[in-house]
């Protein structure tokens, strides 16, 4: 039997997770696909921090399942389409926006060095 508060953490964090899908209109079936997407494009992802590595994988997995659902709404595709490109789009995006979140701090400091401003 679980300790009640281990209980309570999960019932909280599953209905916080409900409530932010439901806010952002994206279904579970979109986020797992955009999920397996993400998966397979870490494969090609640059190494990163455990932390930046989550952040990175959770923005590209919620973005992607949003932008497949927009997809599907827009042009009133299939929900089987709206998986495909959920998925295919966070294979895709997670290589790149690791890269970016990689290169930041450089980009950063040479708009500083440009602007004058360090």
């Amino acid at each position: 039997m679980l300790d009640p508060t281990a209980e309570l953490v999960t019932s909280v964090a599953a209905g916080v997770t409900a409530v932010t899908l439901a806010a952002l209109g994206v279904e579970p079936q979109a986020l797992m696909y955009a999920a397996m997407g993400g998966f397979a494009g870490m494969a090609v992802a640059p190494n990163l921090g455990r932390i930046k590595a989550l952040a990175t994988f959770f923005c590209v997995m919620c973005l992607c399942a949003a932008f497949g659902t927009w997809v599907a709404q827009h042009w009133q595709a299939s929900l089987v389409a709206r998986n495909i490109v959920a998925g295919a789009s966070a294979a895709v995006f997670h290589p790149l926006f690791s890269l970016a979140v990689q290169r930041l701090p450089e980009m950063f400091d040479g708009v500083l060095k440009r602007v004058g401003l360090k």
